[in-house]
């Protein structure tokens, strides 16, 4: 207000001819403190030195600070032991030159003195708090690798405090836009919570009507025959939902656009993706590894690239559906579906788990009794819609493995 109340003040031609003349008449205003809060004050770093609060806030520690302009004359006094101290100056140099070493010199001084002005300056600031200190600064992530943060720039005060900040701050906790793919030239979607609102202050709750009954509403129903994962480790879980991910991403933007090199430019974002599910630092590489198998192994495969192919009528990705059984809702999530020439229905559930050893048949037969009843509940629910003949199968991307499972057995 007080800003707008300045600039009415003036006098449009008079005044605002000149800019720097306005800026100096703005630096007079000055601001009246009387019945302002005096618990809060907002000080220059200088000003707060010898003083105490109970809070201190410093934002803006990732901001540059002025470098100014290089003057045209520099000059520095050079003590010698046992000799006068001496005189050294050195003027900017000229047009013609590229550089001027005793200039640069001096000027490299002029830059170490600012810094460990600012360093004291950073000292007054943190040490003026009683009880609490709040630090605030925006991190940003490198450009080649989204596992480390990018370095501050040398004139900030997040740089005097870089060697401890880069080890509180984790890089997988920061934020990242949710954008297009890699292949259009932006990072792939990462999953990210929906922000939180402010309710207004005078916000009620609307009347609720008499309930006309009840129904019974369960969760995903494929979850009461979970199977625990041959790798007994958590991030085996974690591993599977990033897959099941990619390979909707895949189908699609189309399989033909997918290769070994195409999968290794996204290397970090699965990593990233990854850890944001909860992986530890101590399993990251081998679940990074394990999911970078999974999907080389579908793209070489070919009935991996049949099933994704976009080529497919009615091709679906993660289709949720929800039926009434037993006197209750159930919801399921299919991971892909497509009808093939002859009008039949294929419902594929992808299985992410692996076998080691010599009896996959057994194997095979011993996944396919633990998803039947799973597979059974995705055949009856389009059936439920009076589609065509249905075919249901698993595939495992680590086995290259498509097994069909015959339902009604």
């Amino acid at each position: 207000d007080l800003f707008f109340r300045f600039l009415d003040s003036l006098e449009p031609v008079a005044d605002l001819a000149d800019g720097g003349e306005l800026l100096d008449r703005l630096g007079e205003v000055r601001i009246d403190r009387n019945g302002t809060d005096p618990r809060v004050q907002i000080l220059t770093m200088h000003k707060a030195k010898g003083l105490e609060f109970d809070m201190v806030i410093l934002p803006g520690l990732g901001f540059s600070t002025r470098s100014g302009d290089k003057p045209l004359l520099l000059f520095d006094e050079i003590v010698r032991p046992g000799a006068p101290t001496g005189l050294v100056v050195a003027p900017i140099k000229a047009s013609d030159r590229s550089t001027d070493p005793l200039y640069e010199l001096l000027w490299r001084f002029e830059t170490e003195r600012d810094r460990f002005e600012q360093q004291r300056l950073l000292y007054v600031a943190t040490t003026r708090a009683r009880r609490r200190l709040h630090l605030f600064a925006q991190f940003h992530l490198n450009d080649d690798d989204e596992n480390s943060l990018r370095q501050p720039a040398s004139n900030t005060l997040l740089a005097r405090l870089w060697p401890v900040a880069e080890r509180e701050v984790d890089p997988f906790s920061i934020d990242l836009p949710v954008t297009e793919p890699r292949g259009s030239g932006r990072r792939p979607p990462v999953w990210r919570e929906a922000p939180l609102r402010r309710l207004p202050a005078d916000w009620r709750a609307l009347p609720t009507l008499p309930p006309l009954g009840s129904i019974s509403m369960t969760g995903n129903r494929d979850s009461d025959t979970s199977v625990e994962f041959e790798w007994a480790s958590q991030w085996a879980k974690h591993v599977g939902s990033v897959v099941h991910r990619w390979l909707q991403q895949i189908a699609e933007e189309g399989v033909e656009s997918w290769d070994r090199t195409r999968l290794a430019q996204d290397e970090s974002s699965l990593r990233l993706a990854l850890r944001r599910l909860g992986v530890g630092a101590e399993d990251l590489g081998v679940a990074t590894e394990r999911t970078l198998e999974a999907l080389h192994n579908t793209l070489a495969d070919d009935r991996g690239r049949w099933i994704l192919s976009s080529m497919h009528p009615e091709a679906a990705n993660e289709v949720q559906m929800t039926t009434f059984e037993d006197d209750r809702y159930a919801n399921h999530v299919v991971d892909r579906t497509f009808v093939i020439e002859d009008g039949t229905r294929w419902i594929i559930d992808y299985k992410t788990s692996s076998h080691q050893g010599s009896d996959i048949d057994a194997f095979l037969e011993s996944e396919s009794d633990r998803y039947r009843p799973q597979l059974r509940r995705y055949r009856d629910a389009f059936a439920s819609t009076g589609d065509r003949s249905i075919r249901t199968a698993l595939y495992f991307p680590l086995l290259q493995v498509l097994h069909e499972v015959d339902c009604d057995r």
